[in-house]
């Protein structure tokens, strides 16, 4: 079963390096194993002061024309629920997205602001962009860090620093963001936008639409739902619908689970679409 999806954009996903984004011990075997054509230009680390490490990488694909943003939040062992998944993420308390309409979970919005303005990533990101005029700008985070994948594609979009046609948003398991003004604005802005979410991963389920006092988080379009591993030639399907009852919004409270977000993510040379 799959479903034909028609995007503004004028072509369908087609990323063509080997993605793997590999979290706790595997990140430095994960930057070591970047194809011949990428180059990687600068690592930004945060610690943040309960313990989450937030990195971003700048990259470059020589063969593909791209510029790369690549975001991953990091905790390990016994502090993984208690630093991304803490009481102020949990009641969603929210931020005013850089002047617009849209709310976002303070909790990650933070932690993007430092990362992406007091440690220069946006600042690095703006050299490329002058210096790579053609190139387009591909956005990819994992986890939370497909939280500030989506924050920092926005900025740069509301700023004019790079055109519509030229991004691509690619997550990975990643948290729902911001209220429905936020996806509004992704849905407008980002043409090229897609989620991917590995099994019955439970790291998309957050913050959950009915918690804390504030207005409800939701995910933006468009889901590609793998709901049986990951290997190529896998099942998968693309849903329309931005909560679709047909992907991974079908699984059950007591059916997901934190292991189908370990990070052994693989994006292969493959038309998502047929």
């Amino acid at each position: 079963m799959s479903f034909t999806l028609f995007l503004t954009s004028s072509r369908p996903p087609e990323p063509t390096w080997l993605l793997r984004l590999k979290l706790y011990k595997l990140q430095k075997r994960c930057i070591s194993n970047l194809p011949g054509n990428v180059r990687l230009l600068k690592r930004f680390a945060l610690q943040t002061p309960t313990g989450e490490r937030t990195d971003g990488y700048v990259a470059i694909d020589y063969t593909s024309q791209a510029i790369i943003a690549s975001f991953s939040s990091v905790a390990s062992g016994d502090k993984l629920f208690y630093t991304h998944f803490n009481a102020e993420f949990f009641t969603n308390r929210q931020a005013q997205f850089e002047g617009s309409e849209g709310l976002v979970n303070r909790f990650l919005y933070d932690s993007w602001y430092k990362l992406w303005y007091i440690l220069g990533m946006e600042q690095t990101l703006k050299n490329l962009v002058g210096i790579y005029k053609n190139y387009e700008i591909w956005f990819i985070g994992h986890s939370l860090g497909g939280a500030k994948a989506e924050m920092a594609v926005l900025s740069m979009l509301f700023k004019r620093l790079v055109s519509q046609k030229k991004v691509r948003l690619l997550t990975f398991g990643s948290t729902r963001v911001g209220d429905m003004s936020f996806v509004n604005l992704i849905e407008t802005l980002v043409p090229y936008r897609f989620r991917i979410v590995h099994g019955r991963d439970m790291v998309p389920r957050y913050p959950r639409i009915f918690d804390g006092e504030w207005t409800p988080p939701h995910h933006h379009r468009y889901e590609v739902w793998y709901p049986n591993g990951m290997r190529p030639g896998a099942k998968y399907f693309v849903c329309l619908g931005a909560e679709d009852p047909q992907c991974s919004s079908r699984l059950s409270p007591w059916e997901i689970r934190a292991a189908d977000n370990d990070g052994r993510v693989i994006l292969r040379r493959q038309r998502f679409l047929q």
